[in-house]
């Protein structure tokens, strides 16, 4: 085999449902701002940042991850909606194949456990390929394909991520909370240039009204 494609759901249901609460909220926030503009903040203030989680429900939603795995790369691809930018990975800067096990816990309770199968390059960047596997004889069927397309040894890493790995994430966390941020900033800039429009109409009107009646004396 000298190709494989992997699909795989970018993030999983429960990202899906936490997403769809916030639409949710923000939403109902938009209609009693709608229905009741003098009570609360208005609807151009939550407009921006409502956009914004309907744009992450979305991505929970229907967004896909494809691995295309070739003896000379690895291109990984996120769509359709942009997360981030497709990365090419040149099989040279391949160091191993990974099979790393998850386990969320509660306090002392299990949640959930799962292993993901994937390559981390020699700068420490760990790229997820397949999974989530529900038993790692799944996991090592699914890394032994990837590390005989890319001639690859198989290493069991440990769940906390590797430097690299992880100032990647904070990097992309970091962008979109900026992102999140600026359309709550944007929604306020919004309602204080529509609320000095009204002032400035406002005050038009009542100098219009107080020059009328000069205005007819100064005929008479």
């Amino acid at each position: 085999m000298t190709r494989k494609s992997i699909h795989q759901r970018y993030l999983s249901i429960p990202y899906g449902v936490f997403g769809s609460i916030l639409a949710v909220v923000f939403g109902a926030i938009a209609v009693e701002a709608w229905i009741h503009p003098e009570d609360g903040p208005t609807i151009r203030m939550v407009i921006p940042l409502y956009l914004f989680s309907v744009y992450w429900v979305i991505v929970s939603l229907c967004n896909v991850r494809t691995a295309i795995l070739t003896p000379h790369h690895v291109r990984d691809i996120v769509w359709p909606f942009p997360v981030h930018l497709p990365r090419l990975t040149n099989r040279t800067n391949i160091r191993h194949c990974f099979i790393r096990g998850v386990t969320i816990t509660d306090e002392d309770a299990i949640l959930e456990t799962y292993n993901m199968v994937g390559v981390e390059t020699l700068a420490g960047l760990q790229i997820d390929l397949s999974g989530p596997h529900a038993t790692l004889d799944q996991a090592t069927t699914a890394a032994t394909e990837v590390a005989n397309i890319l001639n690859l040894k198989i290493v069991h890493v440990p769940q906390t991520p590797t430097r690299r790995e992880l100032s990647s994430r904070l990097l992309r966390f970091a962008f979109w909370s900026i992102l999140g941020l600026s359309s709550l900033y944007l929604g306020f800039v919004w309602e204080e240039n529509f609320q000095r429009s009204k002032r400035i109409s406002r005050n038009c009107d009542i100098v219009w009204a107080c020059d009328a009646p000069s205005s007819r004396s100064s005929s008479a």
